[in-house]
């Protein structure tokens, strides 16, 4: 009996012991377990953390400043905005893409009034504000000279639309991205005497030192292209919309073509005019009148024998141009003119002066210094020594039924 007890004793003792090495080992796993998805857990845990402040520093990284000075009231308040639209038009494609190792940029706008007491006092406030890297500005040529000399050696300028020949004496800091006025405008004398057949050229242009460079550009290049002008008179834009004896005396001698060359404002009222004294010939307006708003104004005038210079028309095979104007016209309702593919050039070169790693606007100047050519989207001009685009084709188009309609 005594040895009956002993051996089930026994026994419970090592089913006991057997039961409890059993639980220790599972134990041991289970432990083993939360230790191996708590380690998986941290480590998922830091990288998250990793990923969050990454983009909490991108997020937190400064914006580049970009002033943007033209006016946004007034008669060339639309000047303005389309131009505003199509530089945010590269920016927005920026930003969007993530800017530049998380800095974006900022676009902030003044309304200078296409007035030059008015560009120079904006210019200062801008100069003075240190957060921004870079200007843009003006549309007109006036109130961007007014501006230069202020921005220069303190912060780049760019023009996107000016064409004063006058523009880079007024300040080396100041880069034009629209063909200057000796360029243009012989690009349309060879136009107006290879395309519309002119052997003889009336001329309209705004008194200035600019209408008296059109003027002797057009009167000194027609020749080589078989034309002459033989006649010409100026006006003070703003002062008159009565036109009637600046037409009849410039048409007087009956020359084939009559150019004009100012804004759309005034140009609009001009062929309205002609047509009302009975002057049917040729009206060949510069790029500075080419717009939607030109085609507004008109409304239903009689247009024949209607042409207008432009550097940009939708009516075009060239893939780059017909890419952004018609990008642009979905975006904004319209077609772009110059003051618009000028705007968007200047943005894509902030963008290419940014992504170069300039950090300041020293090292923002010293960048651009140091490009011979623009690279844009639309177009990659050459850059000449005086920081002017080179870039003499023109687009002629004829005014038909209210539309544009390119010719070349």
């Amino acid at each position: 009996m005594k040895k009956r007890l002993i051996s089930i004793v026994l026994g419970i003792s090592l089913a006991l012991s057997i039961a409890g090495c059993g639980n220790g080992g599972d134990k041991k796993e289970t432990e083993a377990k939360k230790e191996t998805e708590a380690g998986a857990s941290e480590k998922e845990e830091t990288k998250t953390e990793q990923e969050e402040t990454k983009k909490s520093e991108a997020g937190d990284a400064e914006p580049y400043y970009v002033a943007y000075a033209t006016p946004l009231t007034g008669d060339y308040a639309n000047q303005g905005e389309e131009g505003y639209n199509a530089l945010m038009m590269a920016v927005e494609e920026f930003n969007s893409a993530g800017g530049y190792e998380g800095h974006t940029i900022e676009v902030e706008r003044f309304d200078d009034k296409n007035d030059p007491t008015e560009a120079a006092n904006i210019a200062q406030q801008i100069v003075s504000d240190k957060k921004y890297i870079a200007a843009i500005g003006s549309f007109a040529s006036g109130a961007t000279m007014a501006g230069a000399p202020i921005y220069d050696g303190n912060m780049v300028q760019f023009s996107p639309s000016a064409s004063s020949m006058a523009i880079p004496d007024a300040g080396s800091w100041t880069w034009m991205f629209c063909p200057d006025a000796g360029s243009q405008y012989r690009s349309w004398a060879k136009i107006a005497c290879e395309e519309l057949g002119a052997k003889t050229i009336g001329m309209i242009v705004i008194d200035g030192d600019n209408g008296k460079i059109i003027l002797d550009t057009v009167t000194e290049a027609a020749p080589e292209f078989g034309g002459e002008v033989i006649a010409s008179d100026k006006f003070i834009s703003g002062q008159t919309r009565d036109f009637t004896s600046l037409l009849q005396k410039v048409n007087k001698d009956n020359p084939d073509v009559i150019g004009i060359f100012c804004s759309y404002a005034d140009s609009s009222a001009m062929i309205m005019q002609a047509r009302d004294l009975g002057i049917e010939t040729k009206l060949f307006l510069s790029p500075d009148s080419y717009n939607q708003y030109l085609l507004d104004a008109l409304g239903d005038t009689d247009t024949t024998d209607v042409y207008v210079a432009s550097m940009i028309t939708p009516d075009t095979t060239d893939e780059n141009v017909k890419k952004f104007t018609t990008d642009f016209y979905e975006k904004n309702g319209y077609y772009p003119s110059l003051m618009g593919s000028g705007s968007y050039e200047c943005g894509n070169m902030i963008i290419r002066i940014i992504e170069a790693g300039a950090t300041d606007r020293q090292s923002f100047h010293d960048t651009l210094a140091g490009y011979s050519s623009t690279e844009g989207k639309i177009f990659d001009d050459q850059i000449d020594s005086n920081r002017k685009v080179q870039r003499e084709a023109f687009f002629i188009s004829e005014i038909v039924d209210g539309a544009y309609r390119c010719i070349n």
